[in-house]
């Protein structure tokens, strides 16, 4: 008995030295991006579109940019999302960030009735973001939410398009990563 004990504290000695009960290290994980969804296609001419804040005041893709404004990124969501909220608290924890490089969040909500879509804005502590209320689906379907897009990312929620000054796309993301910050920034 004493020579089991001894051969099994010889072998977890012997396995602690090589690493074998160590974790094994985890890879970063990436967000999802593609080229195209819907009508957005990176490097090309975002697609129009049209929708009431929770103010109702009509927001369009002219009058979104201030003139500070380097970018806006639109933040397709839905309360009942899981993933969606995981990415909103990642906008949320870094709003000064995104204020400092002059980008404009505009969180859009897919088809939910307002009533729904505030309470969720309050008990997230996102109330300060620009908010756009897709009552109709128009806008998540111009940009691809409801599509199956390019590799199967994009064809659904979270989804997040960057769009320059210039009105082009720089990127469109599907669920994010440890990288969704530095995509959205860079």
């Amino acid at each position: 008995m004493k020579r089991f004990f001894g051969l099994l504290f010889v072998f977890f000695m012997f396995a602690q030295s090589v690493g074998v009960s160590e974790e094994p290290k985890k890879e970063p994980v990436k967000s999802e991006t593609a080229q195209k969804s819907g009508e957005a296609v990176v490097s090309k001419s975002a697609p129009w579109f049209a929708a009431w804040d929770m103010n109702d005041k009509v927001i369009n893709s002219k009058n979104i940019f201030s003139p500070k404004t380097r970018r806006v990124v639109l933040v397709f969501f839905a309360t009942y999302c899981k993933p969606c909220i995981a990415g909103l608290k990642i906008i949320a924890e870094n709003r000064e960030k995104f204020e400092a490089a002059n980008i404009r969040i505009v969180l859009v909500n897919y088809m939910e009735e307002k009533a729904v879509v505030q309470e969720f804005l309050q008990k997230h502590n996102l109330e300060s973001f620009s908010v756009l209320w897709d009552k109709f689906g128009k806008v998540s379907e111009k940009f691809g939410v409801l599509n199956t897009g390019e590799n199967g990312v994009v064809g659904s929620l979270p989804k997040t398009v960057v769009i320059e000054k210039d009105g082009k796309v720089a990127r469109i993301i599907g669920k994010e990563g440890e990288d969704y910050v530095d995509l959205i920034v860079k």
